[in-house]
């Protein structure tokens, strides 16, 4: 039974799942003896409490990149330079052209009848999906525990039971029809004829590369796509179940991977990459001036002077070092480092952020600082917090120094296993 479970339901082989466990207790036999030797002083649990408890508020205005795209100058040399530095970016990925056919679902469901027996039989073995609510009763007569269920009658759900039945025998109809189609298709050994044969239209689609099929085909993840692409030319597959109905495919043409031959080939896409590089400059430097500008408004608050000037600002909230969700940000280490340095009315400098999809700058506005008499009175707790970081950091520590030792290790032996024995070192 032991065996039968690891390999018809984890699909493993019995010695290499007991192999994969052993490894794993092992781990984390590591990792229990790693975590056990860590310790925590009073001091260190001071400066963690320290740490989660003081806080700041600060505003900041906001530049994104993105609104700059559209304001970059753009000429053939500048772009034709981009792509030359940037060739391998630009890779034309494999293409595949297809014929289609499609069997329509609304042509299998107009054929579909449903009698008047096969509603009843329906109603019957499905009433419980037929239930209703039962009406208030009237005052003094509540009856206590009354669970009899009541249904709603089959005149009244008969139109519902109707369009059931007709979906339900739409698929079936189209599951056989779409699978003979294909068979005929599979022992004739040809797309067109037998497609022809059954007056169904086919239709070509245009190039296109695996991220990007046409919408009618289904999406990039789809199982008719990836099919498609590990096909050869003028093999089939299919059916497919598509939105409005069954499709079969035929792979018409195929293009490999490839470098464009000229820059403008890709024209649109070396410009649209170009912009996104050049916008992060422009937004700083109006990042840069807005601040100079804010400045100068030295008679207005941070945020009125921002909003004056047209400005996107926003509030980060009462943060800490250790709780660094910034509103309207994220988390963001670096901004808080830094905002926790200003001194009282000082603005920070240019803070570039997303890899600098933005660009803020801050002042802060609030700060709270830690309550020692809370410590002395939850100092356990917090000695149980911080004794809990450092145990992780230790073991993410410990971890990524296997992991580079094993990476060394590996390229060692690589390194020895390339060098001809004729070319050892002579003594």
């Amino acid at each position: 039974r032991y065996e039968a479970f690891v390999t018809q339901h984890l699909r493993i082989p019995l010695n290499q799942f007991e192999h994969m466990a052993r490894e794993s207790l092992s781990i984390q036999k590591l990792a229990d003896e790693i975590e056990k030797n860590v310790t925590i002083s009073s001091a260190e649990a001071e400066a963690f409490f320290r740490e989660e408890e003081n806080k700041i508020e600060f505003v900041y205005a906001k530049v994104e990149s993105r609104l700059f795209e559209n304001k970059v100058e753009v000429s053939d040399d500048k772009l034709e330079e981009y792509f030359k530095n940037h060739s391998d970016d630009f890779q034309i990925p494999e293409q595949v052209r297809l014929n289609t056919v499609l069997i329509l679902k609304d042509s299998i469901q107009k054929d579909q009848v449903v009698s008047e027996e096969e509603m009843r039989a329906y109603y019957e073995e499905n009433r419980e999906s037929f239930t209703e609510s039962k009406p208030a009763e009237k005052s003094g007569e509540v009856k206590e525990n009354d669970t009899t269920p009541s249904y709603k009658s089959f005149e009244s759900v008969k139109e519902e039971i109707r369009k059931r039945l007709t979906g339900i025998k739409t698929e079936e109809a189209g599951e056989n029809v779409s699978d003979a189609l294909y068979r005929q298709m599979v022992e004739k050994n040809n797309f067109a004829d037998v497609a022809k044969g059954n007056s169904l239209e086919i239709k070509q689609t245009e190039w296109f590369s695996r991220p990007n099929p046409p919408q009618e085909i289904g999406g990039a993840s789809s199982q008719q796509v990836r099919d498609a692409f590990d096909l050869t030319v003028k093999d089939f597959c299919g059916p497919y179940r598509v939105n409005n109905g069954w499709l079969i495919l035929e792979v018409d043409a195929k293009e490999p991977s490839r470098s464009p031959s000229d820059w403008k080939e890709v024209r649109h896409l070396v410009e649209e990459a170009y912009r996104k590089t050049q916008a992060p400059l422009l937004a700083e430097k109006e990042a840069e001036i807005l601040r100079q500008k804010v400045l100068a408004h030295s008679e207005k608050n941070f945020e009125q002077a921002v909003n004056l000037l047209g400005g996107v600002c926003g509030v980060s909230g009462l943060v800490s070092m250790k709780s660094g969700y910034i509103a309207g940000l994220g988390s963001h280490k670096e901004v808080l480092e830094k905002a926790f340095k200003l001194k009282e009315n000082e603005f920070s400098e240019i803070i570039p952020v997303d890899n600098r999809a933005k660009f803020i700058f801050c002042q802060v506005v609030k700060r709270v600082s830690p309550d020692m008499e809370k410590f002395q009175k939850n100092k356990d707790k917090v000695r149980e917090r911080a004794l809990e970081e450092k145990r992780q950091k230790e073991l993410y520590q410990w971890m990524n120094t296997v992991r580079k030792e094993a990476a060394v290790k590996v390229t060692a032996e690589r390194t020895n296993a390339a060098v001809p024995p004729d070319t050892a070192e002579e003594d």
